[in-house]
């Protein structure tokens, strides 16, 4: 039964469980504040006791303590302002920058020989010529441009200074690839020249520059620009002229560093600051130098305007006077310690450390320093003659091009045979500014005094196998060009032979260059035996031109690659050793002269190269007669034959004829050197050297020998007889007593080594070994090489010396004198000085009793001084 109570008790329940609604509340926000009850209106202060104040302080303090940090850094550390978006104002106009010593663009020049100096000129082409060295600074690129003209220093100057500029990210240079070295002597890349015009002038044209000046034009430069320079000192307040370095090459005795100095080349003036220079006296000499600078400048009492050296207002360069300096000019300040490079290198004693490899605890002068010269060890000689020679390979378009049309190579165990197709081959001789094709009648005739262009047409196939994945390369036409310079081309040829090369080098492909005498095996084989290199300019004269006698001899070692060289006509120029081609192309009269030791592989050669020799001769002829040829042997020559040498003098050449010797193997030359820091030994190989042929008459050639810094040490093995040749002192190099030192140390390592190559060749009967001097070389020695010509410069630093014409010495006896150590007074100051002797030590030549006598004191009392009173002994008695 359903009743009514129960129904109002559920309706109850049900009511009961309803949530509750939102009591409504007000709109307005302030009346919202003020019914919270979690906020405060009044501030409640909390007292704590001093106790835990003063302790918690005191722990405070112990931490910040243990930290180690300063009371400023404690400080920023404990900020809570928020930087993030703060952002600082950079100044444009700052001390620092307004006073930098370097421009964004500089172009350098060096010109000299012997004090060549940077000097800053104007970035333009107007500024250059072809006979000095530039280098072009900016903050992106480092280039360094060589005129075709420039000597051995300027451009020797110019390299290192770009070196060193990237090396230190100097001058505002900050580039990370090597500086861009342009030589238009020996030929440079297009790219690269169109790089530097970019860079210099915004335009990518090759322009037409200055013609180089004399050569007596750099010396007489040095001394005119030196004497425009300018010194101040700042002296009582204000700049003074300091009379002692004005109008003289600077020397870093100036350089003192309580003063401050002002220095005006011109274009640059530099205020330079000495670290212990006080303070006021910095500020005033730089701004009084502003105004210096302000003022302009006045050339008119001197000879030469350094502002623009070679060229005057007319021809576009700067005035004499002028009351403004330039805007490409340089004011800078420079602190002692900070010095750029083009500060420094107008300074001629200035000695940078940094290019220097130290050593801890070495001084000059030392007994370190005598010990370190002394522990260079004699070369390994059973490396010398175990060595493996391997041919010289030269590789074209990243393939071996080898001396043979066929060969087989391994690859990943796969033997692949390769060919050469050659598809032609074109020649143009080259003038200053033109070139001309050579008639196919010529082709392979150069002139020793032209360069050439020879372009090569040639395919690389591979032949006799399947392969699945081919080359897509097999068989393409390729192309190479090969620029050749004759040994008596003038510089501008060769420069105007590199660019022509450039400009005919429609395939891009590879260019190679050539210098006579070091031809590829692949360059000899482009001509097929028919290469002769005549003397001057002679290959391409037109027919009934008289040329009279000519003298060729035969070089290289396969009959492939063998080839004529023309030679002066005389006896001296005979090689007992070789076969000779005597020509007279008016006569008709060709002659084959084999020598008493040229070997049965030269005389064929000989014969094959003189029907080339043959037609070449018929297109001289001033008639139609036939060409003669005879062929005669050293010692029964033809009366033709002693009438071309106008009286056979056989004691003008070395003259083999009644010697015994058995040639049974080539030459092998090696420069013996210890600029690595060991003493080493580096063979010169013939670039047409092949191991199948057991004996070449000259291997080698004289320009070998001159090529090398000097003075050089080479070792010559002549079969019989061992030749240890000594070069000479040039005048670029200097005679300081640190250079004889490692000199004299590298040629006693090279003496022993002599010794010892001649003992490990035949250990029962070592062959005789004997120095030879440059300049005064025996026939014996001379009549190794195919030709020879003695330099009057060469033979006078010898004469110089004290050495004989013709002197040769054993290498045991010099090997006895260098290892001597006791010397007299009076040896001990002649000059020059006894062999092997140390000029850093000549008071440690002398005996105890004589020394005493001398110094009046013992050797142990005499090295206990300082260096400087050691030096002022040694120079009393002139032992310095």
């Amino acid at each position: 039964m359903y009743h009514k109570s129960s129904f109002c008790n559920s309706l109850q329940s049900t009511q009961r469980i309803r949530p509750r609604r939102k009591p409504a509340t007000s709109g307005n926000p302030i009346r919202q504040l003020a019914q919270r009850s979690d906020i405060l209106t009044s501030y409640t202060e909390s007292r704590q006791s001093v106790t835990i104040g003063k302790e918690l302080v005191k722990k405070v303090e112990d931490v910040a303590k243990a930290s180690g940090l300063t009371a400023e850094a404690r400080a920023g550390l404990a900020a809570v302002e928020d930087l993030s978006q703060v952002i600082l104002r950079k100044s444009e106009s700052t001390l620092a920058n307004s006073y930098l010593p370097y421009k964004e663009k500089m172009l350098v020049q060096f010109k000299g020989r012997r004090c060549c100096q940077p000097r800053l000129v104007k970035p333009c082409t107007e500024s250059m010529n072809r006979g000095d060295s530039y280098v072009l600074v900016t903050a992106k690129s480092l280039h360094v441009w060589l005129g075709e003209f420039c000597n051995v220093i300027e451009k020797a100057k110019a390299i290192e200074f770009a070196k060193q500029v990237f090396k230190k990210h100097d001058l505002g240079c900050k580039i990370f690839n090597e500086p861009v070295v342009i030589d238009n002597e020996s030929g440079s890349d297009y790219r690269q020249e169109k790089e530097f015009w970019t860079a210099l002038c915004g335009d990518t044209r090759r322009v037409q520059l200055q013609d180089a000046g004399p050569a007596e034009e750099d010396e007489a430069y040095e001394e005119l620009i030196n004497g425009t320079n300018v010194v101040y000192k700042f002296v009582d307040g204000r700049l003074r002229p300091f009379d002692q370095y004005c109008g003289k090459l600077l020397t870093c005795s100036a350089l003192a560093p309580e003063v401050v100095l002002v220095i005006d080349f011109g274009a640059e003036m530099y205020v330079w600051i000495g670290k212990q220079s006080p303070k006021t006296d910095r500020v005033t000499a730089l701004r009084q130098a502003e105004e210096l600078w302000s003022q302009g400048y006045n050339y008119t009492a001197f000879k030469i305007n350094p502002m623009s050296p070679f060229l005057d207002e007319k021809s576009g360069g700067l005035p004499v006077k002028s009351s403004l300096r330039p805007t490409w000019g340089i004011f800078g300040r420079i602190n002692q310690g900070t010095e750029t490079m083009l500060f420094k290198d107008k300074f001629v004693d200035w000695g940078d450390s940094s290019r220097l490899i130290g050593v801890k605890g070495f001084t000059p002068g030392s007994e370190l320093s005598r010990k370190t010269v002394d522990c260079i060890q004699p070369y390994d000689v059973h490396k010398m003659i175990d060595s493996k020679r391997e041919p010289v390979c030269l590789v074209l378009d990243g393939v071996r091009v080898g001396r043979e049309t066929n060969w087989v190579e391994e690859c990943d165990g796969l033997k692949m045979e390769y060919e050469i197709e050659t598809e032609g081959v074109d020649v143009w001789q080259v003038a200053e500014f033109d070139r001309h094709p050579l008639d196919s009648a010529y082709c392979g005739h150069f002139d020793s005094g032209a360069t050439y262009v020879v372009r090569w047409h040639y395919k690389i196939k591979v032949k006799g196998l399947a392969l699945r994945n081919r080359s897509v390369q097999s068989g393409r036409s390729r192309c190479v060009y090969f620029f050749w310079h004759g040994s008596d081309s003038s510089v501008t040829e060769k420069g105007a032979c590199a660019m022509m090369t450039v400009e005919l080098d429609e395939e891009k492909g590879p260019q190679i260059r050539v210098v006579q005498n070091k031809e590829p095996p692949c360059f000899l084989m482009l001509f097929k035996r028919r290469m002769i290199v005549h003397k001057g300019r002679k290959a391409s004269q037109p027919a009934g031109n008289g040329v009279g006698w000519r003298l060729y001899v035969v070089r290289n070692e396969l009959p492939s690659e063998a080839y004529l060289m023309e030679v002066d006509v005389g006896a001296e120029h005979l090689r007992s050793r070789s076969s000779l081609l005597l020509l007279n192309a008016e006569t008709g009269q060709l002659t084959v002269w084999h020598g008493a030791k040229s070997p049965d592989c030269t005389k064929e050669q000989a014969r094959e190269l003189r029907l080339n020799l043959q037609k070449w001769a018929s297109l001289k002829l001033v008639t139609d007669r036939e060409i003669r040829v005879t062929e005669v042997n050293e010692g029964k020559e033809n009366a033709d034959f002693l009438k071309a040498m106008k009286s056979l003098d056989r004691t003008e050449y070395d003259c083999l004829l009644n010697s015994t010797m058995i040639l049974s193997r080539s030459i092998r030359m090696y420069l013996l050197s210890s600029l690595t820091g060991s003493f080493t030994a580096s063979e010169i190989q013939n670039p047409s050297f092949s191991p199948r042929v057991p004996f070449s008459p000259f291997p080698v050639i004289q320009s070998d020998l001159l090529r090398s810094s000097q003075p050089a040490l080479f070792l010559i093995d002549a079969c019989e007889v061992v030749y240890l040749w000594q070069g000479y002192w040039s005048e670029e190099n200097s005679r300081s007593g640190s250079a004889i030192s490692q000199f004299n140390a590298d040629r006693r390592c090279a003496l022993e080594t002599a010794l010892a190559y001649c003992q490990a060749i035949n250990v029962a009967k070592p062959p005789p070994a004997y120095v030879v001097y440059a300049g005064v070389e025996p026939l014996c020695f001379t009549n190794l090489f195919p030709t020879w010509t003695t330099e009057p410069s060469v033979r006078d630093s010898s004469l110089k010396d004290g050495r004989i014409v013709g002197e040769k010495t054993p290498v045991s006896e010099i090997l006895t004198q260098t290892v001597k150590q006791q010397y007299t007074l009076k040896e001990l100051v002649q000059q020059p000085l006894p062999d092997g002797v140390d000029p850093l030590r000549l008071e440690a030549y002398l005996s105890d009793v004589e020394f005493k006598e001398a110094f009046g004191q013992s050797k142990e009392d005499f090295y206990s001084l300082p260096n400087w009173k050691q030096m002022e002994a040694k120079k009393q008695l002139k032992l310095f």
